[in-house]
């Protein structure tokens, strides 16, 4: 029954990892440990048998030699799979957090150039709004000193400064 239950634990762990193998080394290791595993099967169906036939000195000496052993070799093929998924791992939180370093970085340049081109736009209307008002300015000055004779510029009449030019103008 252990034996049984072990193979099913197994199966099941094969196939969820060759699912997530991605490299040819990590196929190497996936197919070492396969082997390893057909070995270790073997190995203990033949104790179990001996066992059966009540030969334990050969069942001792078999699970011994063979089951153990081999038990050992996959252990230590599986702490190869271990350490390798695991430089991997790093590698891959490595990149993720270069990653997330360089979105923050072209987030922040491009907030700052919304800031930038958002300030040039403020700029640029004030300035304008205030050229407009300052050409109107002055010759309302003299128009309200009593000099009617004031030159009062032409202006666009679709703005607000336009119109009042116009209205001057009549």
């Amino acid at each position: 029954k252990n034996l049984a239950a072990r193979k099913a634990d197994y199966e099941k762990a094969r196939d969820a990892y060759q699912a997530v193998i991605s490299s040819q080394q990590e196929r190497d290791l996936a197919a070492e440990v396969e082997s390893q595993w057909q070995i270790f099967v073997k190995g203990a169906e033949e104790v179990q048998a001996q066992a059966r036939k009540g030969d334990i000195e050969a069942a001792k000496s078999t699970n011994a030699g063979k089951v153990v052993a081999t038990g050992r070799a996959m252990d230590a093929t599986m702490s190869k799979m271990t350490a390798l998924t695991d430089r991997s791992a790093a590698a891959s939180a490595r990149n993720a957090n270069d990653t997330y370093q360089n979105a923050t970085l072209v987030m922040a340049v491009m907030f700052g150039l919304a800031i930038v081109l958002g300030a040039v736009a403020a700029i640029y209307l004030v300035r304008d709004i205030a050229v407009g008002i300052g050409s109107i300015l002055t010759p309302m000055d003299e128009l309200a000193r009593g000099n009617l004779a004031t030159e009062i510029p032409q202006r666009p009449g679709h703005t607000e400064i336009g119109q009042i030019a116009a209205a001057l103008h009549t």
